[in-house]
């Protein structure tokens, strides 16, 4: 009984502080689904995650990812995409961060709506000039709903055609520790993300869990009175 009560206890304190971390409504995606060009690397290769502002401002961070003791970066043709769910938008300044010193990200472009490698089409592309040596770490951007509002972040872009919500244009450096981008890259290609692929829990599903706990230890004790 003592056991069951500190459980209850603990887990308590979790729905507090999952309520604490949910209540900044962020969603994220991983770039998971690489083509034949990435086939022979370990994924994730990037990470989206979308923070919502406002019912009617995002921020939008591409952030590639060190996997397997090998970085990945963004750039080139259609470095950052998304498929965003509203009639209309804006997208605002598109900010990035290098890998390191020797890489001199953008600048970037926006490119509408068109097709990104095998991933079907996406209504929003972002360009990185010039290919590896203009290639980013991470990628940010703020859209601006200008025809309606969004319910969660989790509501923000939807998946297109071909059931994909995000895409990247991928970089693996030749070397495993780049200072610059000198040596080139050894491979590139294109990786998708198919919702969803990271979610948090719901601090109201903690809540019925907690609940029915609660009520099982209460019978518990009743029984055994």
């Amino acid at each position: 009984m003592k056991v069951l009560s500190l459980f209850v206890l603990a887990l308590a304190v979790g729905l507090t502080f999952g309520a604490s971390r949910t209540s900044a409504d962020s969603f994220s995606y991983g770039l998971d689904v690489g083509n034949s060009a990435l086939s022979g690397f370990i994924k994730d290769f990037a990470a989206v995650q979308v923070d919502l502002v406002n019912p009617n401002m995002a921020l939008i961070s591409f952030s590639s990812l060190f996997v397997g003791g090998r970085p990945y970066l963004l750039g080139g043709v259609d470095a950052v995409d998304v498929n965003v769910n509203a009639n209309s938008w804006s997208i605002g300044t598109i900010s990035a961060i290098p890998y390191i010193g020797g890489f001199t990200p953008g600048p970037f472009t926006d490119e509408g709506s068109g097709h990104v490698g095998s991933f079907g089409v996406f209504n929003l592309r972002v360009d990185s000039f010039d290919g590896f040596s203009h290639s980013s770490r991470i990628v940010t951007f703020m859209l601006t709903n200008t025809s309606g509002t969004w319910s969660s972040a989790a509501n923000v872009l939807m998946p297109n055609a071909d059931s994909f919500v995000a895409a990247g244009h991928i970089f693996v450096p030749n070397d495993i520790f780049p200072i610059n981008a000198s040596n080139g890259a050894l491979a590139t290609g294109f990786a998708g993300a198919d919702p969803p692929s990271v979610t948090t829990p719901e601090p109201s599903s903690l809540a019925l869990l907690l609940t029915g706990l609660v009520g099982f230890a209460a019978r518990r004790r009743k029984l055994l009175a």
